[in-house]
């Protein structure tokens, strides 16, 4: 302002610009007003008692008629007012509870802490609008005394216990069910199902369980949905316990017969034909013709490929139950919904026949097994252990000396008749020479097929 007067410039109409800093701006259109200290009291043409602090407009009353500001007596803690017929009219505004609420627009807490003993208990919900208003959230949950506005300052806030014993004292299905959101969302799950629980919430409970593997949780939630007529929650719930039977049994007490036909032929084959008869029965009421036309796999086995495998599968799958097994198994078992178990049970189904053939005698050996592997395998570094000293029988003592002179073919070396007993020593000799593939003839591959082909021949005569 000084250095506005120095200036010696006109003041216009609207005096000068920067005489004051805005603080607050407030659309109102006030008809009468007074401060009262840092409060500004006033009357609009909307016929209300306001009065504003910090920016926080407050209404003290709504009135019938218009009135006029008189004057506001502290020591009485009352603003009285006027109207046209000269009739005064008095409301109560506590001192008190102004001088906390600019205590608090001045950020003076210690003061306002001080001021807030003298501010009657009624008064405390008020304040704890102001101070919610202004930011101060804490605050105002240790102020206010109104269970609902202490709740949703507690949500705010996160303090999930705080709200726990609000909604215990005074409990609703609301509260429950917005306490539950708010556990899930913090990952407090004992809190949470508490809380879904309470507020029957089975949708919430349903997907608590399923996350978190809760056996016994997804049982009792099948039971209760049962109860409370959630079908498709009960439903839901006993198709994750493997509990198939129970499904189907909620499948024809809805009236859903083919339905549970068809889950049968899927999950429970031997409840297949027990289903087509209820459908038939069901069916018959309706359409006796088309009733007639539904197979039985009883009367019609061969419309029904495969169903004795899916029998097996059955029987297989009642004893090796994954529903029971811990959540931590599942990376074994994570491929296991991309495997065909009719195909598995098929291929079980005819490995007995394939164990019981016997191999035929002109077959060339399997280089695959593990006899044939261990001798072209070599191992130059170490001499080959001599075979223990059998007694042959005769015939095998004619296989022997057969496969002697074989080798002698092959190799071109002159091999002294020996003794039976020495057979086999001379035989893991000659074996040990074949596998070494570092001949000088370059021909260590051919002689180490020879040597495998031999030695598997020796296998198949001696095992004769």
């Amino acid at each position: 302002m000084a250095a506005f007067f120095d200036s010696n410039e006109p003041i216009g109409e609207e005096g000068v610009d920067d005489a004051f800093d805005l603080v607050h701006e407030i659309a109102e259109q006030i008809r009468t007003c007074i401060w009262v200290g840092d409060c500004l009291l006033y009357t609009n043409v909307a016929g209300r008692l306001n009065y504003t602090v910090g920016g926080e407009v407050v209404t003290l009353q709504h009135l019938d008629r218009p009135l006029y500001i008189v004057g506001y007596l502290p020591k009485e803690n009352r603003v009285y007012l006027v109207d046209r017929d000269y009739s005064i009219v008095s409301y109560q505004l506590l001192l008190s509870v102004l001088e906390y609420q600019t205590a608090v627009v001045r950020r003076d807490f210690e003061a306002a802490n001080s001021i807030l003993q003298t501010v009657p208990r009624e008064e405390h919900n008020r304040i704890a609008r102001f101070l919610e208003a202004q930011g101060f959230k804490e605050e105002a949950l240790a102020v206010a005394t109104d269970p609902e506005h202490q709740f949703e300052l507690a949500i705010q806030l996160g303090k999930l216990q705080r709200a726990h014993e609000i909604t215990v004292q005074q409990p609703s299905e609301a509260r429950w069910k917005q306490l539950g959101d708010l556990a899930l969302l913090s990952a407090n799950l004992p809190l949470a199902e508490e809380c879904l629980v309470r507020a029957a919430d089975l949708p919430g409970l349903l997907l608590l369980y399923s996350s978190t593997g809760h056996a016994e949780g997804i049982e009792k939630l099948a039971e209760l949905s049962k109860m409370k007529g959630k079908l498709n929650i009960a439903f839901i719930s006993s198709f994750l316990r493997g509990k198939t039977h129970d499904c189907l049994e909620m499948l024809l007490a809805a009236g859903r017969a083919p339905e549970a036909a068809f889950m049968a032929r899927t999950y429970a084959p031997s409840q297949v034909s027990r289903m087509v008869q209820l459908w038939r029965e069901q069916l018959r009421t309706i359409n006796p013709k088309a009733a007639d036309s539904i197979a039985d796999p009883v009367d019609y086995p061969n419309l029904f490929e495969g169903l004795e495998y899916a029998l097996e599968a059955e029987a297989w799958l009642g004893q090796h139950l994954l529903q029971e097994a811990p959540a931590s198994f599942y990376p074994e078992h994570a491929t296991d919904t991309e495997s065909d178990l009719i195909e598995h049970m098929k291929l079980l189904a005819l490995q007995p026949a394939a164990e019981t053939e016997e191999p035929a005698e002109d077959a060339e050996p399997d280089e695959t097994l593990p006899e044939a592997t261990e001798a072209v395998e070599p191992e130059p570094e170490l001499e080959p252990e001599p075979e223990p000293e059998l007694e042959p029988e005769p015939p095998a003592v004619d296989a022997e000396a057969e496969l002697a002179a074989e080798l002698d073919a092959a190799q071109e070396m002159p091999i002294a008749d020996e003794q039976p007993a020495q057979a086999l020593d001379a035989e893991a000799e000659l074996a040990a020479e074949l596998g070494d593939p570092m001949t000088t003839d370059g021909t260590g591959d051919a002689e180490a097929d020879l040597a495998a082909e031999l030695d598997a021949e020796l296998e198949a005569e001696l095992n004769r």
